[in-house]
């Protein structure tokens, strides 16, 4: 009842695999953040070409804005120090990539990323730093570590470190009439997530998180 979209994991590498080899067709599009399409979005997003649904934080962008299922990569989550580098690197990559101090997480946070931004006031540096960071921060493969973490879905987010075994073998469960793979401990990684997931929220939190400008389904 809190949820109202679908989310896709890819391993990094497949991940990588998928913008490099998706073709574009008239139906669905691939977007992400390059040097030359700034998105707002540190992940990729398919989008339906046939629907219209503009985003808030990207009504100003000149983007594809059909309706769109993010694709989130997964990475080895390494232990020690190296995490904790690693989720500095993952914190610069999504203030660089996105250009913009974060408001959803405190003031000191939103002061400090408006600094960081200041200090690199040239586009093309951003992107040379953005593109830096996802390499640091993706340098750890899934086989040479026994957590995996999400890097590029929020500050919130990345602070879980899932036991791999959550995602070893997919299982399907029907959702919305259709068969998707789900994580095979599901459980576990929803718990980490979102906590108790089987309690219902109060009715006035179940509303539409995404907020939108502009909704056309034809």
């Amino acid at each position: 009842p809190w949820d109202d979209d679908v989310d896709v994991f890819m391993p990094r590498q497949d991940y990588e695999k998928l913008k490099e080899f998706w073709i574009n067709t008239n139906e669905y599009s691939i977007q992400y953040p390059t040097k030359k399409k700034k998105t707002e979005n540190p992940f990729v997003t398919i989008h339906d070409n046939r629907t219209t649904f503009i985003k808030s934080y990207q009504k100003n962008l000149d983007i594809n804005h059909g309706i769109a299922i993010d694709v989130f990569p997964i990475d080895g989550c390494p232990q020690g120090w190296k995490r904790k580098t690693q989720k500095i690197w993952a914190l610069l990559y999504s203030l660089y990539v996105v250009g913009k101090a974060p408001k959803k997480h405190g003031k000191m946070i939103e002061i400090i990323g408006e600094m960081m931004l200041a200090l690199v006031p040239v586009q093309g540096w951003r992107d040379s730093v953005w593109r830096f960071c996802e390499r640091k921060m993706s340098q750890y493969s899934i086989s040479s570590c026994q957590y995996i973490t999400e890097l590029c879905a929020g500050p919130h987010y990345m602070q879980n470190e899932y036991p791999k075994c959550c995602f070893e073998e997919p299982v399907q469960m029907e959702f919305e009439g259709y068969m998707l793979n789900m994580p095979s401990d599901y459980d576990t990684y929803l718990k980490m997530a979102f906590g108790n997931y089987r309690q219902l929220p109060p009715e006035e939190k179940r509303i539409c998180h995404h907020e939108h400008e502009f909704i056309d389904l034809d």
